[in-house]
């Protein structure tokens, strides 16, 4: 039998990112990695670091929408720099292995009244029935690269991008998409059109609806911004 938490090894190293863009940033995948282990925590668990959003927020009105200044430390990407990735809409997860085996984590939500930013990874159960679309995304991709990965498909996070099947989306190695603007009024406007984008999903090629986007610095930093962030609806109708 499969080892609880245990994934089968895979050999065709499908992650389910399109080359569409001009592929993936080398070496951000050892990066994240990297401040993975520097976060670590004891009993297993491996805490997560929240990525900042890209613009501050207003706190008085609901929603806490955001405002036309930067985050501080997100400078980067209004001068230019980086490469801005397409965020996908499902459950966050971590693949590790080791000379043996290959491990799925989840990411547990902390208890009422701990920080987001203080979320850690637990292990999968693949008898755990909670976990099983989870395992069925990893078993659909068997990615041969650890790392960070969005588990997207049918039964998760209600499918917002509407895909026919469960895999595995590469956080840590994402696809480009050219031409994203970086101005505040320029991305608000970019998102209010529901751009698309081109992903693998079997048979052919599905063009889905993205939540936001992901800027992603050579030297591992990340900022984000989603449509809901501007008070854009999400999920958006077919």
């Amino acid at each position: 039998g499969v080892p609880r938490g245990a994934s089968h090894r895979g050999s065709s190293g499908v992650s389910g990112l399109s080359q569409w863009s001009g592929g993936s940033t080398p070496g951000l995948s050892d990066l994240c990695r990297e401040r993975v282990r520097r976060s670590g925590c004891r009993g297993g668990a491996v805490a997560m670091e929240k990525i900042p959003t890209l613009f501050l927020r207003d706190e008085t009105p609901r929603g806490h929408p955001v405002i036309d200044a930067v985050t501080p430390g997100c400078e980067w990407v209004l001068a230019g720099e980086g490469v801005a990735t397409a965020k996908l809409d499902g459950v966050n997860v971590q693949v590790r292995r080791d000379e043996v085996m290959a491990t799925l984590w989840k990411r547990r939500k902390p208890p009422e009244g701990v920080a987001y930013s203080r979320a850690s990874y637990v292990p999968c159960d693949r008898f755990d029935p909670t976990d099983q679309w989870l395992f069925a995304a990893y078993d659909a991709s068997v990615p041969d690269t650890p790392g960070l990965y969005e588990a997207v498909g049918p039964s998760l996070q209600g499918n917002p991008h509407r895909f026919r099947q469960s895999w595995l989306y590469s956080i840590d190695r994402p696809s480009h998409m050219r031409d994203v603007p970086r101005t505040f009024g320029g991305v608000r406007a970019w998102l209010s059109l529901t751009p698309r984008f081109p992903l693998w999903d079997p048979p052919g090629i599905l063009e889905v609806p993205i939540e936001g986007v992901v800027f992603v610095h050579p030297d591992g930093r990340l900022a984000k911004i989603k449509r809901r962030d501007f008070g854009l609806p999400w999920p958006v109708a077919p």
